[in-house]
């Protein structure tokens, strides 16, 4: 079965802002996050299944090298 990735506004706010802390960081720290996030991203659009289950229906995916968690529902 195949499943459509969708972004709420509200976290495509959250990457932009996160995307310009880097930046201000550091230009390659930037383009670092943004790379495994779409990594992480493609991930969870092919194997939905497989991040971690939470509570209720929302699952995550955690970024490696970075804090954060992708909190998404299928």
């Amino acid at each position: 079965m195949n499943y459509a990735l969708v972004v709420s506004e509200k976290a495509k706010q959250q990457i932009v802002r996160m995307s310009w802390w880097f930046l201000e960081q550091a230009p390659s720290l930037e383009k670092k996050f943004l790379h495994e996030l779409f990594n992480s991203m493609e991930f969870m659009h092919n194997n939905p299944f497989k991040c971690q289950y939470r509570y209720k229906n929302v699952r995550v995916k955690f970024l490696k090298k970075f804090d954060i968690g992708i909190h998404y529902i299928i």
